[in-house]
């Protein structure tokens, strides 16, 4: 069995492990027909890889949505999930305000779990693989006006979120912030405390007032309306392409809404995971980012505490793999072991990273590699940027905004026409190349680099 990484991020084992239990439990949810996959985390960062033979039958799959019932009824899901995630969460954290026994605290988790399932079910369902045969077709039918079709022209929720925010830079009481850091989940992933994101909202705040906030949004709605014009000419002389074109920017607005609902899905239902973290004598961080769901829901019904040695093993490294109908965990040498009996991708030596290009241009500058998911990091990371930057991740996140703005060109592991780093290059009118799959492992820290978005390729310089 040969494999290729998928995709590199830190993310809490919960979403690691219901992103496995998918294909075994809910295999009539497109995409969920993979029969071998593996997590290598070490220090909290994770390696997703994915067999090659499970990549091609989610190729052969995704050509389902060249059929218009296929599209519809994909989006048509997200929206309804959308909607009962936020309907859940919020009885859930109503009832958990009046103060709940344990016994419902218990069912309480159990429902959070089941709702959030939903979530990370549905979302792999239009990764790049998925959209392939879609993007394909596109390329052949309008080569040159790709890139404008499948960027969104309406308003996203990261403008949304800009918007609003505008309304806390008049208003910076506490109260607004914490009700716009409820609001906007995805711009908190890895938030484990009210403080951290009071912090992050106050140094958001100082690094960027509200004139240059305002700026932004007069800039994305120029954006908006030229891409408006440019796409009404494009479909005008091409107008079978039209129906594909606004299918994919459906599924890059809707991607964003359904990411918001696990993004920081940790710090939206604080007042459950610090119950939880009191009874399991543990840190709301070490219980989201190593605990296993049933563990978590163990620990509640039955008071059976996960080992802290367990729990500082898997700190270390954990080894997880989807294979043979069942999901194995592994930590320790064993974990390390059945790593390099797997023969997972090394650093290798290769002359240069190709990719998908996002958008288009050539820059050179310095490899600025980010392994982190937490937005006060971001905000850290992006004060030390000069301008002279290239970023490199395993995929942007919207929380990463304060750091995206100060780069020339964004690398990433990961992603399609439609993904978030693909989308904001638009945006911000820099050369961007998504897919590459080594990046964050092939490139250093401070390398200078080649991002030449023209011709897909990255080379060191």
């Amino acid at each position: 069995m040969s494999f290729t990484i998928h995709t590199r991020a830190e993310q809490p084992i919960a979403k690691h492990f219901m992103l496995m239990e998918r294909h075994l439990y809910r295999r009539e949810i497109p995409s969920s027909i993979q029969d071998d996959m593996v997590v290598w985390v070490k220090k909290g960062f994770g390696e997703i890889y994915w067999s090659d033979e499970d990549i091609e039958k989610l190729r052969s799959q995704g050509s389902m949505y060249l059929n218009k019932r296929e599209r519809t009824r994909i989006l048509g899901k997200y929206n309804r999930i959308i909607r009962d995630f936020w309907i859940a969460t919020r009885e859930i954290l109503d009832e958990l305000e009046g103060g709940v026994a344990r016994s419902r605290l218990a069912f309480l988790y159990d429902r959070f779990c089941t709702t959030l399932f939903e979530t990370f079910a549905y979302f792999p369902a239009t990764t790049d693989k998925m959209t392939a045969a879609v993007e394909e077709q596109l390329r052949k039918s309008c080569p040159e006006g790709f890139i404008a079709i499948t960027t969104p022209a309406k308003p996203d929720l990261l403008h949304k979120e800009l918007v609003d925010w505008l309304k806390v830079c008049s208003n910076p009481a506490e109260e607004a912030i914490m009700k716009h850091t409820k609001k906007y989940l995805l711009m908190l992933p890895n938030t484990y405390s009210t403080a951290e994101a009071i912090a992050w909202a106050r140094d958001r705040l100082s690094a960027k007032p509200a004139a240059q906030v305002q700026k932004q949004i007069e800039k994305n709605e120029r954006r908006h309306a030229a891409l408006q014009a440019e796409q009404k000419k494009i479909f005008a002389s091409n107008p079978h392409s039209r129906e594909l074109a606004v299918f994919l920017q459906n599924v890059s607005l809707l991607r964003l809404e359904l990411k918001a609902c696990w993004n920081g899905e940790c710090y939206l239902m604080l007042p459950l995971y610090e119950r939880i973290a009191a009874i399991a004598k543990s840190t709301v961080c070490d219980l989201n980012m190593f605990y296993l769901p049933r563990e978590i829901s163990n620990l509640v019904h039955n008071n059976c505490i996960v080992s802290p040695k367990v729990i500082a093993a898997r700190k270390e490294h954990y080894l997880m793999r989807l294979h043979g109908q069942r999901i194995e965990l592994y930590y320790g040498e064993k974990a390390a072991g059945m790593k390099k009996n797997l023969r997972l991708w090394e650093n290798t030596i290769i002359s240069e990273l190709t990719g998908t290009i996002a958008n288009k241009g050539i820059v050179r500058g310095r490899a600025k590699v980010v392994k982190t998911d937490n937005p006060n990091a971001f905000i850290e990371i992006g004060k030390s940027l000069h301008g002279d930057e290239i970023l490199v991740a395993g995929m942007t996140n919207p929380a990463m905004v304060v750091m995206l703005e100060k780069v020339k060109g964004i690398v990433t592991d990961e992603g399609g026409a439609t993904c978030h780093a693909a989308i904001i290059s638009r945006e911000l009118g820099i050369p961007c190349i998504v897919g590459t799959k080594h990046a964050t492992e092939w490139l250093k820290d401070g390398d200078l680099i080649e991002l030449d978005a023209d011709s897909g390729i990255v080379r060191r310089c």
